[in-house]
């Protein structure tokens, strides 16, 4: 299997519950990156939450409304769920 990119929800996955990162989990990120895994999350998180987007290269926020490559936005919804 050639897996190309794992996306990750972030409270409770990759957040802790005390909101942390664990280093193993950075390690595992570190690596996937040095085989060519892209990495993403999703969240249901709003647009100004605080976030370590460096080790991340994509993400869609605020229960799917806004999703980004990179730095770029690619995707905006019309809707908005509440």
């Amino acid at each position: 299997m050639n897996i190309k990119m794992i996306v990750t929800d972030l409270d409770g996955t990759f957040f802790c519950n005390d909101k942390t990162v664990l280093d193993y989990t950075i390690n595992i990120f570190n690596q996937c990156c040095k085989k060519g895994i892209m990495l993403a999350f999703a969240t249901a998180r709003s647009s100004n939450a605080q976030i370590p987007i460096e080790l991340f290269n994509g993400f869609v926020k605020s229960n799917g409304v806004v999703a980004f490559a990179h730095d770029k936005k690619f995707m905006t919804s019309p809707y908005q769920f509440i």
